[in-house]
């Protein structure tokens, strides 16, 4: 009988045996990078969410980044969201992907990016930051390609340690407060309206009256 030489197993590297999470993760990255593109937004807005996921992990932690709360339609738990990102961070996420990149908002405004410092600078345009670059939320920009009038004088009195999402929901969300011909409107709503910027500030900081 002719001995058959054994031959040591090879070994498994790490990238091999992740393979199939591997590919999951560049085709995802791959259909992020597509839908920016396709949707008419840049590069930017793929690389504030990168640094939004990696900022809410240094933040909060792993367990507060994953891990949904949905239910299927039998009232029994999705284990699929136990995978997913949790309820923070996508709403993070979607302050992000509703904000504008500072090239974004000087073609928007048709305006060059000095002048979208500039009015950034001096409070004309709302910004948050993102690894310290700016993005200016969506809510603020009109049909008429111009922000509300007052804005500014709101924006000084908004918290600076709300997150994004916090003055997202604020200022669309309608206040029993901002009434006009009685149906209550959001700040966004009020301003375009003509309602006066100090009501605004008042549901902010009761000591803002200008």
């Amino acid at each position: 009988m002719t001995a058959v030489a054994s031959t040591p197993d090879e070994p498994i590297s790490a990238s091999s045996a992740l393979s199939p999470g591997n590919s999951a993760v560049d085709e995802a990255l791959d259909g992020l990078v597509r839908a920016a593109l396709s949707g008419g937004r840049d590069l930017k807005l793929v690389s504030a969410m990168l640094r939004t996921v990696s900022n809410f992990l240094l933040e909060h932690g792993a367990d507060a980044a994953v891990g949904g709360s949905s239910e299927r339609n039998g009232g029994e738990p999705d284990h699929h969201d136990e995978m997913a990102a949790s309820p923070a961070l996508r709403s993070r996420l979607r302050a992000v992907i509703r904000s504008l990149s500072d090239d974004e908002t000087g073609r928007l405004l048709a305006v060059g990016a000095r002048q979208v410092q500039r009015r950034a600078r001096s409070g004309s345009l709302y910004f948050f930051q993102v690894s310290q670059k700016r993005r200016f939320p969506c809510w603020q920009f009109l049909s008429t390609f111009a922000v509300p009038p007052g804005l500014r004088l709101v924006a000084q009195v908004l918290p600076r340690d709300w997150p994004p999402e916090a003055v997202d929901a604020f200022m669309t969300t309608k206040h029993p407060q901002l009434l006009i011909g009685g149906v209550p409107h959001s700040p966004v709503q009020w301003l375009v309206n003509g309602g006066g910027a100090t009501t605004v500030r008042l549901l902010l900081d009761p000591r803002s009256r200008i």
